[in-house]
């Protein structure tokens, strides 16, 4: 008896759809990376002046160092998307940038012989353990084009083809926009070499597979030449290396390991036991590629919080093609699916209208301190601004070239001494150099601080009180601004 055809919305078809359209409201956030501001600034300049900057432009503590600005062409997209449709707007290509990545790695699961609801379920566990650093971020180009490259990879090596010389001018735009393509390379290479153990064990390791593995290793050699193709040459993979351990990341959190008793890296975790245990329960089937790329994909993701997205991409396949659950969702009654569906796009349209209200002047102005930079922009002297990391950004974007501030997102570019000076500043360090001492030698006429030691003794030293808002202070030095000449509430 000939079976009935295959519904469209049978297998679980309809639950992927609802999902997919659950996982992208996890993909936006308009202005949780503080780095965001100082990218603008950044693609501004390069607008403006048709190049790519070599050297320090920002802060005070370091002018002229050298500068290896591996973002540029993704600061480019963003200064133009914001300059021309708004922060929202740039917020919404981004989350959509991410979504591709994911909805990639949910086409590779399937192709992988995973069912519709084990994908469903894989692609929203990855995309709530990627959420704490998802957003309007630059490296979520690399999390997309690696997911892409994955998809493209498996089509090779399945199929044969041309389409693996698709890498070759990929990575030549990946390596102008995000300096993470060194570490797609490692991923990529890591890839290959899986799917010829793969070979070798089932003992499949014929002419055929031979050459496609050599010219998808091929490839990927010309893609790491073509890579050399930008405005910083050889230094690109020198930045890409070093940024790697540098000591200057510890003020930044996503460059740490995973805090496994915040409850924001619970899916992390589960995504990682749930592989762990796919693998255990599923021995005959695993393979070594699952195995390899695993481990390299927990590892990414155990050394630095930013790199959970990259495990993602690498665990997401493995996860959905062993689901150790087989659930077929029953085609009727539709209703069911469709009402899922459903639901999921009031959410999607309730988490734009939310992404757009963060991006609303009241908004920012509770987030940022709007007020005081433009009571130092407003002065009309140079400025030389102390700031919390987080919102130097910010501040770079609102007030340079007249305010430049200490440090920033840029701190390998500062160098390691700038950062501990900031350290020593922020914790109101009396010890000789202290606090006072490191402001006085910098020569920095701001400060905006909370209440604290550095505020205390900002005061006690002569500091003027120039404004207040948001639980923050504006101090001036006597070569600073000597008034208020906008209001600031709060």
């Amino acid at each position: 008896m000939t079976p009935p055809p295959r519904r469209w919305y049978s297998d679980g078809r309809l639950w992927l759809i609802a999902a997919a359209l659950l996982a992208l409201p996890l993909c936006l956030d308009a202005t949780s990376d503080p780095d965001l501001w100082w990218h603008l600034r950044t693609g501004q300049w390069i607008v403006d002046h048709v190049a790519v900057p070599h050297t320090e432009l920002f802060s005070y503590t370091a002018p002229g160092a050298p500068w290896v600005a591996h973002e540029w062409l993704s600061e480019v997209i963003f200064w133009v998307v914001y300059h021309g449709l708004g922060l929202t707007a740039l917020a919404l290509l981004m989350g959509l940038v991410t979504w591709s990545g994911l909805l990639g790695l949910a086409w590779l699961g399937r192709q992988r012989g995973a069912g519709g609801f084990a994908v469903g379920v894989v692609l929203l566990l990855g995309a709530k353990a990627m959420e704490p650093v998802t957003g309007t971020r630059v490296q979520m180009f690399t999390f997309a084009l690696l997911c892409w490259t994955l998809v493209l990879l498996h089509a090779h090596i399945t199929h044969g083809g041309r389409r693996i010389w698709l890498l070759v001018p990929i990575f030549l735009v990946w390596a102008n926009l995000h300096a993470g393509f060194a570490l797609g390379l490692g991923f990529l290479a890591a890839a290959v070499v899986g799917t010829a153990l793969d070979a070798a064990w089932q003992r499949r390791l014929d002419r055929e597979t031979i050459r496609r593995h050599a010219t998808a290793a091929i490839a990927l050699l010309l893609s790491a030449l073509v890579a050399l193709v930008n405005p910083n040459g050889f230094d690109l993979y020198g930045r890409a290396v070093l940024a790697v351990g540098a000591s200057e990341h510890r003020l930044i959190q996503e460059w740490q390991p995973p805090d496994f008793t915040s409850l924001s890296m619970l899916p992390l975790a589960l995504l990682i036991i749930a592989t762990a245990g796919s693998l255990l329960v599923n021995r005959r089937r695993v393979r070594p590629s699952h195995l390899l790329l695993t481990a390299v994909g927990v590892a990414a993701s155990l050394v630095a919080v930013r790199n959970i997205a990259l495990g993602v991409a690498l665990l997401s396949p493995t996860l959905a093609e062993l689901f150790p659950l087989r659930y077929r969702l029953p085609a009727r009654p539709m209703v069911l699916s469709l009402i899922g569906v459903a639901a999921a796009g009031v959410v999607l349209v309730t988490s734009i209208a939310s992404v757009a209200a963060t991006t609303e002047p009241a908004s920012l102005a509770r987030a940022f301190p709007s007020c005081l930079v433009a009571n130092l922009v407003a002065g009309g002297h140079p400025i030389r601004l102390w700031l919390p990391y987080g919102q130097s950004g910010y501040a770079i974007n609102a007030g340079w070239p007249s305010v430049r501030v200490y440090a920033y997102g840029e701190e390998t570019t500062l160098g390691s001494t700038v950062i501990d000076d900031y350290v020593r500043i922020a914790a109101g360090d009396a010890t000789t150099p202290g606090a006072l001492d490191l402001l006085s030698s910098s020569h920095t006429n701001a400060v905006i601080t909370s209440p604290g030691a550095l505020a205390t003794e900002l005061a006690t030293a002569g500091w003027r009180t120039i404004a207040a808002a948001n639980g923050e202070t504006l101090f001036s030095s006597a070569d600073g601004i000597s008034r208020a000449t906008v209001a600031c509430a709060g």
